[in-house]
């Protein structure tokens, strides 16, 4: 049984496919596989990825690709690479990624030491100009399971799903609910693996290569993506909510709910200089409208989050971000 199963969702990556494989078959780690779930891909991404394992003969009976007869999205992809993985733990590769060749057997010696059923690790997110280090590890939460949890379950970190060591048997030995959208699936399944995990560690290398990548799913401004992105983060974090209040912990991480809700609802934020999308904004999870402007029992609203909230009421945001559209404000935060 392998020790590491990397999963990669393979659809229409073939520029990048080469160099996230490689990362993958020259691992430094001996006892691994690669899951490439081809998901109806439209180009010649996977004959690619199978091309680069030539320099790596070793690896070749380590590799296993697992095609749909159509397109299921991304979540789907990564159930299906759940489901064909052997290895103890697995860990989630974006096709268009790469990780450092050492940091396979890092995490794995990590969670071997800290007998831990999740590792996190840092991140490095780059685009072709430029690289900026990410955390997703507060420095007061580092060491502490029910802090790391906590942050993960509200909210208080990026709740990234790549990257993260996950011991394999989390995914059966629990009633997982698996997101059925694209956008913000992360937010449905970190928070339950996190949830269920005994052991929380990390690591503070940044190994994992984060690409921000202009013609991915999450970037683009037209009112029709961005009207997309809104239905979906909202269908999938239902999912969360209904998680949450299946193991009645929903009051505990209330303000998980919140932040969710408004990113939801920040989807539009591109596009709120017109008073059509405007109104979609203040529609959609209307309640938080009054928690961000006035505060309510639990969250007490800071001068930032009025004028964030009279901001976009008035159309200005568009403007004001102009250049950074792929920012938003969230609750007691940053714009990030």
């Amino acid at each position: 049984m392998p020790k590491v199963s990397f999963i990669v969702a393979v659809y229409n990556v073939g520029q990048y496919i080469q160099e996230c494989v490689r990362s993958l078959y020259a691992q430094t780690l001996d006892d691994i596989e690669v899951v490439l779930v081809d998901d109806c891909s439209p180009d010649n991404s996977i004959e690619l990825a199978m091309q680069a394992l030539e320099d790596f003969p070793a690896r070749k009976d380590q590799v296993k690709v697992v095609r749909h007869s159509r397109n299921m999205g991304l979540p789907q992809a990564r159930h299906t690479g759940v489901d064909a993985a052997t290895g103890d733990y697995v860990m989630f590769i974006d096709g268009d990624d790469y990780i450092d060749t050492e940091l396979g057997e890092l995490m794995y010696l990590q969670a071997q030491k800290d007998a831990a059923d999740h590792v996190f690790c840092c991140y490095l997110n780059f685009t072709p100009t430029s690289e900026r280090f990410m955390s997703i590890v507060r420095q007061d939460s580092a060491g502490n399971t029910d802090k790391l949890r906590d942050d993960v379950l509200n909210r208080v970190v990026v709740p990234f799903l790549v990257g993260k060591l996950t011991r394999r048997e989390l995914f059966y030995s629990h009633d997982i609910i698996w997101p059925t959208c694209n956008m913000g699936e992360d937010s449905v399944l970190s928070p339950q693996l996190a949830y269920w995990a005994k052991k929380i560690t990390h690591i503070t290398q940044a190994a994992y290569h984060y690409r921000t990548n202009p013609q991915s799913l999450s970037n683009g401004y037209t009112a029709d993506l961005c009207v997309s992105r809104r239905n979906e983060f909202s269908e999938n974090i239902e999912l969360y909510f209904k998680f949450l209040e299946r193991e009645g912990v929903a009051e505990k991480y209330w303000y998980g709910i919140l932040s969710n809700k408004l990113r939801a609802k920040n989807r539009l934020l591109p596009v709120v200089g017109n008073w059509k999308y405007r109104k979609m904004w203040l529609d959609t999870y209307p309640e938080v409208n009054k928690t961000v402007f006035w505060g309510d029992k639990n969250f007490r609203a800071t001068y930032h989050e009025r004028l964030w909230f009279l901001i976009v009421l008035f159309g200005f945001y568009p403007i004001i971000e102009k250049h950074r559209l792929n920012h938003y404000y969230v609750p007691h935060g940053e714009w990030i």
